[in-house]
């Protein structure tokens, strides 16, 4: 039985876009016992966290997921949260059919943006981009470069963000320079992070399969 709303929390206490190997999108090869009872598999979610100095960083994020039924299909919208201290550098978007095939791709101008739905001054917006009504199985993957201007705390990680969801492969990378310290916190995992010490920084990674 998979355990759903697993995520990680990384906060930040401050003491002083790579290339991805491609894969094959085809909804066939999703293990059986991955799509046994979802509506959406999670077929990849990597992120990567470049920690630059004390008040900036870079966040690259690469997620694919394959919408298995008309719940899934519900829930298949893209939602990019945004303001002036989390900014968007760079977006885009695929949509596959169930083989794997491109059928659209979608850049940043082609995203609806909405205010804030908060109440009170916020200057926080939103990227939005539905996909329509694409045959099932159909797979979405979309690619996003952040710049962070405030460390103390980096968005939460969510793994397996609601249930209904199967999580194929998943892993996050974060970067630290020297002088700086990561604090994380786990919900329903207990993992601990791999950890690499290279001359002026530190990588902590978490890596999940088939959850």
């Amino acid at each position: 039985m998979r355990h759903p709303y697993k995520f990680l929390l990384l906060l930040l206490i401050l003491v002083s876009g790579s290339s991805l190997p491609a894969q094959n999108l085809d909804a066939r090869l999703i293990p059986a016992d991955l799509v046994r009872g979802a509506d959406i598999v999670i077929r990849s979610d990597t992120t990567l966290v470049d920690i630059i100095d004390d008040n900036h960083a870079i966040i690259r994020s690469r997620k694919v997921m394959t919408v298995l039924t008309e719940t899934g299909r519900e829930q298949d919208q893209l939602n990019i949260w945004y303001n002036g201290m989390k900014k968007i550098t760079s977006l885009n978007a695929r949509l596959l059919d169930a083989s794997g095939n491109v059928i659209r791709k979608v850049k940043m101008k082609h995203f609806e943006e909405l205010p804030s739905m908060t109440q009170g001054v916020t200057d926080s917006r939103c990227k939005i981009w539905e996909p329509g009504m694409a045959p099932l199985p159909y797979s979405i993957e979309y690619e996003v470069e952040m710049e962070l201007s405030n460390l103390f705390l980096i968005p939460t990680w969510r793994v397996q963000p609601r249930s209904g969801v199967s999580v194929e492969s998943a892993a996050m990378r974060v970067n630290i320079p020297d002088g700086v310290r990561l604090n994380y916190r786990w919900g329903n995992y207990d993992q601990e992070p791999e950890t690499a010490h290279r001359p002026g920084y530190t990588s902590f990674s978490w890596e999940i399969q088939n959850l």
